[in-house]
């Protein structure tokens, strides 16, 4: 029942990042650095270092960049094409080139380190030859982070907390009818940051980013109507609130008078629809004598 119940997590958060890769199909600024990747020569790692991102968002980022034919070929080792493998070709690619691990270690390692890149630099790519090509590089830190949506689906690492806080930004200065999709990914990101959520976002450069954007996202929502089309889970709604419950005070005071208002008009909205079954004539009455239920 476990295996199973972690499968349909992972799968539920397959499903979001199909979502996430749509929004971000459309955001590739004109001038945006990556123009002189070499796709075929530099894989994903060249196109990290031109960006100045993490190979993860680097991943993601790269079918933008539609240069020579190395995604025509499926040359790159991108997160998408290592979701298509079993995890068990996943295990035999890496036991080939000298990578050792299994469903209990790569746990223990990960929630230590609380991010792929580190756990990729730091343990697995000391293990490759020295001037080993560099898409084998690219489908090691595949390996690891589809294990990782696999075997910890309810655990972020941080390059996923910063793709995500940062397609987020991007999403609200663009489109506000993506506000509730932004909404769902970040209430995501909060059940996703464990028991120690302020901990884990004062350290990180995103975690200023992500209390902003999730305050700019419930904002817009409320404004613009689209909490009340019920398109948006009130469970994702309760956790955006209790998220900034939690953070602004926290890491963003300045924002509390921001704050304040928006909990009001959420909170007084939730009374006022409960209050609303005070007017049906029939509710709290007590039956007469000889009505069902007496």
């Amino acid at each position: 029942m476990a295996k199973k119940n972690a499968a349909h997590r992972a799968n539920k958060k397959a499903a979001k990042a199909d979502k996430r890769k749509k929004q971000l199909s459309k955001r590739r600024p004109p001038g945006m650095p990556g123009s002189n990747w070499k796709a075929a020569t530099q894989g994903i790692e060249g196109l990290a270092r031109q960006l100045h991102r993490d190979w993860y968002s680097a991943s993601h980022h790269a079918p933008l960049f539609r240069m020579g034919n190395a995604l025509a070929t499926g040359s790159l080792w991108t997160i998408e094409r290592m979701q298509d493998e079993s995890t068990g070709d996943i295990l035999d690619f890496l036991e080939s080139v000298g990578i050792s691990t299994d469903a209990e270690t790569f746990a223990n390692r990960a929630l230590e380190l609380l991010s792929t890149d580190r756990f990729v630099v730091q343990d697995w790519l000391p293990l490759l030859p020295e001037a080993g090509p560099v898409h084998q590089r690219d489908r090691v830190h595949a390996a690891n982070a589809v294990l990782w949506e696999r075997w910890l689906p309810d655990t972020l690492h941080d390059e996923e907390i910063g793709y995500v806080t940062a397609l987020a930004d991007a999403t609200l200065e663009q489109d506000d009818s993506e506000l509730l999709g932004t909404l769902e990914s970040l209430a995501d990101v909060y059940r996703g940051l464990g028991d120690h959520p302020v901990r884990r976002l004062h350290r990180h450069r995103e975690g200023k980013t992500y209390v902003r954007v999730l305050l700019d996202a419930l904002w817009g929502a409320y404004e613009t109507g689209q909490l009340d089309d019920g398109s948006i889970s009130p469970e994702d709604e309760q956790t955006a609130l209790a998220a900034l419950d939690v953070l602004v005070p926290e890491l963003l005071p300045e924002l509390l008078p921001d704050l304040a208002p928006l909990r009001e008009a959420l909170l007084g909205d939730a009374e006022h629809d409960w209050d609303d079954d005070d007017d049906d004539p029939e509710a709290g009455v007590d039956p007469e004598p000889g009505e069902p239920g007496t």
